[in-house]
């Protein structure tokens, strides 16, 4: 999981997730009804969402966007390196290159 920033208390660091809904509700809709059961589950998993770990806030920014560095600086947070790509990543990159080229062609 990537570091984030949150907005409203300037925190740096991991993410707390909140999975709307009822455990209780998802687990008697899959035991009493299969398809209700499913429906629910694809529902809670759809809507979760990342939460500042310090305040709770949902006003949580990637490390890698602007403001989310501005706020990293603003509360002394050393800049994130850049991420480099991998050499599989690479290889694939330009092999999926070359069969553009050669199906344009």
């Amino acid at each position: 999981m990537a570091k984030m920033a949150c907005k409203d208390c300037g925190a740096v660091g991991e993410t707390a997730t909140e999975i709307r809904g009822s455990r209780f509700i998802e687990l008697v809709a899959w035991l009493c009804f299969l398809i209700p059961g499913l429906i629910y589950s694809i529902w809670r998993r759809s809507n979760q969402r990342e939460l500042c770990a310090t305040c709770g806030s949902d006003k949580v920014l990637p490390m890698d966007s602007p403001i989310g560095r501005q706020i990293a600086q603003s509360v002394g947070h050393p800049p994130e390196p850049p991420r480099q790509a991998s050499s599989t990543a690479v290889g694939l990159g330009r092999m999926l290159g070359q069969l553009a080229g050669r199906l344009k062609k």
